[in-house]
């Protein structure tokens, strides 16, 4: 009974911080291309399709990364996240645009692309800031969140808040 009350703690606490850097990295995700595109473009751009301030594929992207890329070797790091980065662009891009008819991002201007979906230089992009977010700022944003209780709380609030908005973006597609 002690070993599964163990194990449900660590997974609990586990979830509890997944949680809390899907909402970090969504927002800080959603800044940046809001940087990056204005700039890129000359004008005010809102990327995503939500209505929030979260680009849910920078969450995922991270907490994925945290779990499946992390290793001793920095190189084979960097091969998972690009690799993992990539994949995840492109069926992103693909199940979005199959279900909406919109693609999110449009690499073909750029060079380096392979259609739309994916540009070689965003994959390296994505493979070094991933190797900065893992060894770097994730443990930094993880002593955060321990230290902090009330980031708990606030982290729920925006799950709740991003997941509320998913609904209706979802629903409005469907109608």
């Amino acid at each position: 009974m002690i070993l599964f009350y163990n194990s449900f703690t660590y997974f609990k606490k586990n979830l509890e911080r997944d949680c809390f850097l899907f909402c970090v990295a969504s927002i800080s995700g959603w800044i940046g291309e809001v940087i990056f595109r204005s700039l890129y473009s000359g004008m005010l751009v809102i990327p995503g399709f939500l209505n929030g301030p979260w680009c849910p594929i920078y969450g995922f992207g991270v907490v994925g990364a945290m779990h499946l890329c992390k290793s001793r070797s920095i190189p084979l790091t960097f091969l998972k996240l690009f690799t993992g980065a990539t994949l995840l662009e492109w069926l992103t891009s693909w199940a979005f645009q199959l279900y909406t008819g919109r693609l999110l991002w449009d690499y073909t201007m750029m060079p380096l692309s392979i259609g739309p979906r994916i540009n070689l230089i965003f994959s390296i992009v994505w493979g070094l800031l991933g190797i900065f977010l893992l060894y770097v700022i994730i443990p930094k944003v993880a002593k955060a969140f321990q230290r902090f209780p009330f980031l708990l709380l606030l982290s729920q609030v925006m799950i709740v808040f991003c997941m509320i908005d998913f609904v209706i973006k979802a629903l409005q597609y469907l109608a």
